[in-house]
């Protein structure tokens, strides 16, 4: 979230404050076109053509000082792959008035509905820039699209928003926010506070514009506000003068600048660093003592690996040793394929939902076609044939309601396996942790370990900026049980096996050894079996299914094993035979969540408010962008 630093509300700096929005413009700008040439991936922003049609906004101004808001929005989407809007608020910012000094705007009573019954679902994240601080509600379901259009009402109450002038008070605030990645056609506002609205004013356009929009006070002191075409980017800023004393709480809800601490915090800060760092050097010898005896699998005793006693609850038990050889298994392990590939690393990736829904075409219960790379299409032949729960789940998902032969579902596009895949990932976490084969649970993440080594320079930079070298010596002290930690998290990332689990998982390590070494001459197939087919989902989920096509490949042609006919796919021109290897990364993407909104637009913040303390939108030192709050939003 960022703001021009130094502006404020007062003619005077004006230039200025058009000169930062201008190079905020051209940051963004080539923002844009790295992102159009690939450089920056997974920057998600609303589609070209979305339109917010309607802006509606009623604000309340109590007597204590609080401001009740309600936000009506019809957005129109461009494309039918939305799941709905993000809504960005300013909370808070630098007062220019005040050196040294933020400003917070503190939001209550959040709720969101939405009329269209479009999902009022949303979730509540908070981005920081510096000194300024955004709160970003994303709107909707990753499972469900909308309609072309929807509307939105948003309700929250705001405190800090008002300030003091003299004699009288005022309400002067950024209304729409000026970061909406979508043109807003038409804008209408309504003020209400006590004792009616003694004077009002109205700017639109770009941040620094003072061209003036329409407004208004009713007989009953009630200011109205209308604005209409305005393009991405630009907004419209409110103002109402208050009758003085009818609010009381009117100033601004002020603390210390967060980017810097005090000389005693400094002092505090530095002494439990000491401490702690002293602390930390037997860290090392703890953590390694640790994993010993919690970060290894159990194992039985006295039998070949693989094996489960016939009488589990008194066998003796060992801890797992890496250097045990595991046996090949020639024939795959007696349980569902994607528990197969949950219980060998502790993760459940595109690979598992691949494998699930070749395997459901192996037996028969679908059969896929494919036209292109990216253009597939499952057809529902038998859900009678779902073998297992997570066949069933896995099938209910990707044909949700009234099952009939020969319905067809498209799973080309991006996400459009999200929900049978977390559904299907969820059912196979279940039957694992049912059956006790992990004592400690996988650790579900993502960032590796350059995404941890960048976050400990950024944090060491901030303290040497911000709190000095004096500080960095006893942190670097702790470089010891961060290590540590970082290396047994490292380590249980993938869980820790009961006996049992550890059993079942040299059975699967035995297959993949097979699939991995195996040569054409050495498969091994009861008469009549397709050996290609029925193992190809293993392979899928041991990511070894470009290897398993070409060793079939030549033991077919070698006469090895007999021909396959594919009855599990039917492929357009050009793709006659199924291509696992493509076809697992078309699910890989397929699996994928939707990229999540930017952050304050995809721009890197949010371009609003030059306001300060002492601003005002009356007396000629008002213009668009200059009043409190702000923000902006989009679709994603």
């Amino acid at each position: 979230m960022t703001q021009a630093d130094g502006a404020t509300t007062r003619r005077s700096d004006l230039p200025g404050r058009i000169r930062r929005g201008a190079m905020r413009a051209a940051a963004l700008t080539g923002a844009t076109a790295l992102a159009t040439v690939g450089l920056l991936p997974g920057l998600a922003h609303a589609e070209s053509g979305d339109v917010i049609t309607s802006f509606d906004i009623d604000y309340v101004v109590n007597a204590d000082g609080t401001v009740e808001v309600t936000e009506t929005i019809d957005y129109s989407f461009a494309g039918s792959d939305r799941h709905g809007i993000y809504r960005e608020l300013a909370i808070r910012e630098e007062d220019p008035d005040n050196p040294g000094m933020d400003m917070v705007y503190e939001i209550d009573d959040l709720s969101v509905q939405s009329p269209t019954g479009a999902s009022p679902r949303y979730t509540e994240t908070e981005d920081e820039s510096g000194r300024n601080r955004t709160m970003t509600l994303q709107i909707g379901s990753s499972s469900q699209t909308v309609d072309s259009s929807e509307t939105y009402v948003i309700s929250y109450d705001v405190k800090g928003a008002l300030r003091a002038q003299d004699g009288f008070d005022e309400f002067y605030w950024d209304a729409t926010g000026f970061d909406w990645d979508a043109p807003i056609e038409n804008v209408e506002i309504s003020v209400e506070v006590p004792d009616g609205v003694q004077d009002s004013s109205c700017f639109q356009g770009a941040v620094g514009s003072t061209e003036t929009c329409t407004t208004s006070v009713d007989d009953e002191g009630v200011a109205t506000y209308s604005a209409s075409d305005l393009a991405t980017g630009e907004g419209v800023s409110i103002g109402a003068a208050i009758t003085k004393g009818a609010v009381t709480n009117v100033g601004p809800i002020l603390v210390e600048d967060g980017s810097k601490m005090s000389s005693e915090d400094r002092r505090d800060l530095t002494i439990g660093g000491i401490v702690f760092g002293a602390i930390g050097l037997g860290s090392p010898l703890v953590g390694w003592l640790w994993y010993r005896r919690n970060g290894r699998d159990d194992r039985y005793a006295g039998i070949p690996p693989g094996t489960v006693p016939t009488d589990p609850a008194n066998a003796k038990i060992v801890k797992h040793d890496k250097t045990v050889q595991i046996p090949v298994a020639f024939a795959p392990p007696k349980i569902p394929v994607g528990e197969a590939g949950y219980v060998i690393d502790g993760k459940i990736t595109g690979e598992e939902t691949a494998a699930v829904l070749v395997d459901l075409a192996v037996k028969g219960a679908v059969k896929i076609h494919g036209e292109r790379a990216d253009d597939y299409e499952v057809e529902l032949l038998d859900p009678g044939r779902a073998a297992n729960p997570e066949d069933t789940v896995f099938l209910n998902a990707l044909f949700p309601g009234p099952q009939r032969p020969g319905q067809r579902v498209a799973i080309g596009g991006r996400s459009s396996l999200e929900r049978p895949a977390d559904q299907l990932r969820q059912v196979i976490e279940d039957q694992v942790h049912a059956h006790g084969w992990f004592k400690v649970r996988p650790r579900a993440g993502r960032a590796g370990k350059w995404t941890g080594s960048i976050g400990m320079i950024f944090v060491l930079g901030w303290i040497v900026i911000n709190i000095g070298w004096l500080l960095l010596l006893p942190m670097l002290l702790l470089a010891g049980p961060i290590i540590t930690w970082l290396v047994v998290r490292a380590k249980m990332k993938s869980g820790t096996r009961t006996a049992e689990g550890r059993a079942i998982t040299d059975q699967v390590e035995g297959f993949r050894t097979y699939l991995a070494t195996a040569e054409a001459n050495q498969l091994k197939f009861e008469e009549g079996q397709d050996i290609f087919s029925r193992y190809l989902p293993w392979a899928i989920v041991f990511n070894l299914a470009d290897r398993w096509e070409k060793v079939c490949e030549q033991a077919m042609q070698a006469g090895y094993i007999p021909q396959t006919d594919y009855y599990w796919y039917a492929g357009g021109p050009g793709f006659q035979f199924f291509n696992a290897y493509a076809f697992a990364s078309m699910v890989n993407t397929s699996a994928a969540p939707p990229p999540p909104p930017p952050s304050s637009g995809g721009g890197g913040g949010f371009s609003g408010s030059g306001f300060g303390s002492g601003g005002s939108s009356f007396g000629g030192g008002g213009f668009s962008g200059g009043g409190g709050g702000g923000g902006g939003g989009g679709s994603w």
